[in-house]
Order: C-alpha cells, then sequence, then structure tokens
C-alpha cells in the first residue's frame, strides 16, 4: 500500500466512488466493497448535567496523552442564568473530571463553540465568538478564546490568558494548535473587503505568554468569502503548514468554495502558498467547509457538503494538482457529507518481523442523512438523523473504499443529526457528536476493527 499512498503517479486520475453500484440488485445494498475498518461502540459521553438545547459535541477534541483527555464544547449551556453563556465539559480516563467555563462569561458568548488541545496535552484553548445575527439584541460583540493549563501538580484545569478580537468578526469560531502556534479562525472579519474573513496567529514565547503575532488573510479576498471556517495544521518533513478553509468563495460559482495552505516562512509568519479549488467546482458546493490533514504527511481531505449530489470530499496532495472525489452512491440531495471531514494515517505491523502496511482511513459526517429501514413489513423514517461514512485505501483496489456506514441503527431520532463532527484518533479509534440528540447532545466512542463489516446497508450499531 506504502508504494501507492506515497507516490502521486500512481494516482493522476480523478475518480468518483460509487460504491455500491454493482450491488443494485440487492433489496438492501451491501456497505463494503474491500477489506476496511468496522466499528464497535465503546462508550457514549454525555453532558454531566444535560439540558434541553445545550449542542452538547458542537466541537470537541481528544488527545491520547497520559490516561486520554476528552474536551467538548457544549456552547448553548446556560450557565448562572446566562443563556447560551457556554462549557467545556472534560473527561479524563473515561470520567468526567472538570467544567470550564469563561471567568468573565456573558449570554450568548458561545464559549466552547470551539476547541482544541496542544500536542502536550497540556494546554486547551476554547473559542467563544458570540452571538448569531439576532441573538442578544444584535449588540456588537468581541469574540474570544481562553486558555487553560493543567500543570499536573494536582490542582486540575486552570485558567491561563484570554485574548479578545475585533467586534463581529466570529473571532474563535474555529481553532487548530500545532507546537507553540494556535490558529484562530474569524471568518466574518473585514480587512479590504466585507466579511471576507481571517485567521489570528497566536504564539507562545518562551516563558509561556501567548501573545497576537500576525494575521492571515486570503490573497485574493473576496466579500463573504468566510475564510477560516475551517483550520488543519499539518507538519511534514519539510515544513509546517496551515489549510485554511473558504466555502464562500465565490471564484468558480457563489459558494463554491475554496482551500489555501499557509507556510511558516523564513520570518516565522504562516503565508499564503497555494489554492486548491474542486475540478467539478459548482455552486453552493462550500468547498473548504470542513478539511483535514494527516499529521507528518502529504495528504489531506476537504468537505463539500453543498455539493449538489448530496456532499462530497475531495483528497489532495499539498502543493499539487492531483485530487480524488469521494461521494458514496446512496446519498440524497441535502445530506451534507462532508460538513466534517477526519483523515488519519497509522503503519501496522502485520507480520512476526515487523512488516506490515500503511493504514488511510477517512472518516466523513452526513449529519442531515436520512435513517431509512424496514421491521417486517412496517417502513421506518428517521428524517435529518444523521450517518457517518468509513473509507479506507485497501492495496488490492487501489482507490478509497466504503468499508463502512455508521448510523445509531434503530435508536435514531429525527433531527439527532449524528456525525456534526467526527475525529479519528490513528485508525484504532473514532468520536462522532450528535448535537441534538436527545434535545441536547451526545458523543460517541469506536473502536475500529479490522477486517470486512456485515453486508448491510447500515452499520447498526446497539445502545450500550
Amino acid at each position: 500500500m506504502s508504494c501507492i499512498k506515497s507516490a502521486a503517479t500512481f494516482r493522476l486520475f480523478l475518480h468518483t466512488i460509487f460504491a455500491c453500484a454493482f450491488l443494485s440488485f440487492l433489496t438492501t445494498a451491501a456497505i463494503a466493497q474491500g477489506p476496511g475498518p468496522d466499528a464497535e461502540l465503546l462508550y457514549t459521553t454525555q453532558h454531566p448535567d444535560p439540558d434541553s438545547g445545550d449542542a452538547f459535541g458542537q466541537s470537541f477534541d481528544s488527545s491520547t496523552i497520559g490516561d486520554g483527555i476528552l474536551a467538548v464544547g457544549t456552547p448553548m449551556d446556560a450557565v448562572d442564568g446566562n443563556a447560551a453563556e457556554g462549557s467545556v465539559q472534560i473527561y479524563e480516563a473515561g470520567a468526567h473530571t472538570a467544567s470550564l467555563t469563561a471567568p468573565d462569561g456573558q449570554a450568548y458568548s458561545k464559549f466552547g463553540s470551539s476547541v482544541s488541545i496542544n500536542d502536550a496535552g497540556d494546554v486547551i484553548a476554547v473559542g467563544a465568538p458570540g452571538p448569531s445575527d439576532g441573538e442578544n439584541g444584535g449588540v456588537d460583540f468581541s469574540g474570544k478564546i481562553y486558555l487553560y493549563h493543567n500543570a499536573d501538580d494536582g490542582t486540575g484545569w486552570n485558567f491561563l490568558t484570554v485574548i479578545a478580537g475585533t467586534d463581529d468578526e466570529g473571532y474563535g469560531s474555529t481553532l487548530a494548535q500545532l507546537g507553540d502556534w494556535i490558529a484562530v479562525g474569524a471568518p466574518s472579519a473585514s480587512n479590504t473587503h466585507n466579511n471576507q474573513g481571517a485567521v489570528h496567529m497566536i504564539l507562545m514565547d518562551g516563558d509561556c505568554i501567548y501573545n497576537s503575532d500576525h494575521t492571515v488573510y486570503a490573497n485574493d479576498p473576496q466579500d463573504d468569502a468566510s475564510f477560516g471556517s475551517a483550520l488543519s495544521f499539518s507538519e511534514s518533513e519539510y515544513d509546517e503548514t496551515l489549510l485554511i478553509g473558504d466555502p464562500g468563495n465565490d471564484e468558480l460559482g457563489a459558494d463554491a468554495g475554496a482551500v489555501y495552505d499557509a507556510y511558516l516562512d523564513e520570518v516565522g509568519e504562516f503565508t499564503i502558498y497555494m489554492k486548491y479549488t474542486a475540478d467539478d467546482a459548482t455552486a453552493g458546493a462550500e468547498f473548504g467547509a470542513s478539511v483535514s490533514t494527516v499529521q507528518e504527511d502529504i495528504w489531506f481531505a476537504v468537505g463539500a457538503p453543498g455539493d449538489a449530489g448530496g456532499g462530497a470530499v475531495y483528497e489532495f496532495e499539498l502543493d499539487d494538482d492531483y485530487q480524488d472525489k469521494i461521494q458514496p452512491c446512496d446519498l440524497e440531495a441535502g445530506d451534507r457529507f462532508g460538513a466534517s471531514v477526519s483523515y488519519s494515517y497509522d503503519y501496522l505491523e502485520t507480520q512476526d518481523n515487523g512488516l506490515g502496511e500503511d493504514v488511510y482511513i477517512i472518516a466523513v459526517g452526513a449529519p442531515m442523512a436520512d435513517r431509512i429501514w424496514t421491521e417486517g413489513a412496517v417502513a421506518q423514517e428517521r428524517l435529518d438523523a444523521g450517518k457517518v461514512y468509513l473509507f479506507n485505501w485497501p492495496e488490492e483496489l487501489e482507490e478509497w473504499s466504503l468499508s463502512a456506514i455508521v448510523s445509531r441503527g434503530a435508536s435514531a431520532e429525527a433531527g439527532d443529526h449524528f456525525g456534526h463532527a467526527v475525529q479519528l484518533e490513528g485508525v484504532d479509534q473514532l468520536l462522532v457528536s450528535a448535537t441534538e440528540e436527545d434535545d441536547q447532545g451526545l458523543l460517541y466512542t469506536y473502536e475500529l476493527i479490522d477486517g470486512t463489516p456485515p453486508a448491510v446497508d447500515v452499520l447498526d450499531i446497539p445502545d450500550y
């Protein structure tokens, strides 16, 4: 597999996955074509004091440092009587250990809209971008990010500092961390163009003090482009790179979208190097609404949930024109496949002599997909319940293969939005949030298992 995945010369053509075309004669289409990961539910995580409309799981991040850390954003959480002030719930070794709130919190600050854990697992960044239009009486709001540090001295997560943006730029809507850098998305920021978007770069100095360093803008800005709506860092052998989603970019059609890469230049600033668009770009595709890089590699995936085919995901190689389109055949218009995406890699030893293979997996959320099945002779339908699709790159197929579709099965309810956010931990675990499940939000952790999943239309995960 490594000779295929690492050399773009073996993959020079665009191809779209029609994963179940040859199974159309079956009453229930199979979900797997070739070997790949299956999924088994490990546990379900919820807010320790759940309430209606919390949006638990709108954002989350995890770290495998120590016994494992999971930070889950709950931006609509009411705190001290303040509607949508927000919180972040911390889980370590599977147990709830802390609830983070802003020391200067206020109604509709939406603390927890984004969350990011640093590489060392000891700093959590939390975004509080503020109210949407019409909320909180339309008062101007300066978005902020809050930093918390765990000194590992038994005192837990302690507030470190707060950094504020300017009014109404959505500062803190998205976050990403790499080393001493924090990237802060402000997709409504205006500079030379109205609501063009920006990414503010925060740098930690030698004394562990975080300061605003510089701001990254698109080199061809447009009105209402929403530059900074998605962020993902990559650190390859060549350089440190930040991928930036620009889903409102109109170059190839209204809201067709784009993604930019910015590299850390010789003067220590992230500079735009290349712009990526879909070869089959169409208006409304929102290409760049999500983006995920493979750490220490040159591959990345981009979601286009507005694609007319129900959504799409594209795989790219950094600094190259190569691209693959991934679009399973069971999608329907409005499924928003690609609203979330996570791309991960690992090398798995499969033989006693240490030899093995490269394993690449892409997880894609389709939070508006319907869950439809039959019990006996009775048709069951759960609109907008949501699904997550798992793809891998088997050596024998030499293309992206749909290996499993994960849903809540018969437990699904209309409007759960399962797949709102997804995250792969290596190639071993998958985390999925359903922000509207039980009208409060839940987060699920699955173990990925090698092999071929059963031939059913959806992998029904039982309740635990």
